[in-house]
């Protein structure tokens, strides 16, 4: 299972879309993929509407208006991948791939794949290579532990 943790206005995020959707079409039938909006003032058919309009659709789309479900994962950033093995524990967790340096620069097409490696890795039964970098995107706002 892959959660991909993205934001509608988030201009990294929406520059991944294709990235997203290739990804999608590649795993079809063999990973299960929801894309998540841990974003508080998004609505459902905003999000549904973000989701069409980059067509990312195929996946299963889910609110995160409390960001509970991302810090539960330890995501920080949009965009950021977290894949669960079999066996329910986090195989992975970071960026999708090294197209983005820092904000703001950014390479014209990625060298390493990070997330489909650890998909592969995944599906393989072998341990995902942690990514080759941090995620680069909008900040994920985590509640405040008390």
């Amino acid at each position: 299972m892959v959660f991909l943790f993205i934001s509608h206005d988030c201009p990294v995020c929406n520059t991944y879309a294709p990235e997203i959707a290739r990804i999608e079409a590649r795993y079809k039938g063999r990973v299960a993929i929801a894309i998540v909006y841990s974003e508080a003032r998004l609505s459902r058919d905003g999000a549904r509407k973000h989701a069409r309009e980059y067509s990312i659709s195929n996946a299963t789309l889910l609110l995160d208006s409390n960001s509970e479900f991302a810090a539960a994962c330890d995501a920080h950033f949009t965009p950021q991948a977290v894949v669960f093995d079999s066996k329910g524990r986090i195989a992975y967790s970071g960026r999708i791939d090294d197209r983005y340096l820092a904000l703001g620069r950014q390479l014209p097409t990625a060298t390493t794949h990070d997330l489909t490696l650890a998909l592969d890795a995944v599906l393989a039964h072998r341990p995902a290579t942690p990514a080759s970098g941090p995620p680069v995107g909008c900040l994920i706002i985590l509640p405040h532990k008390t």
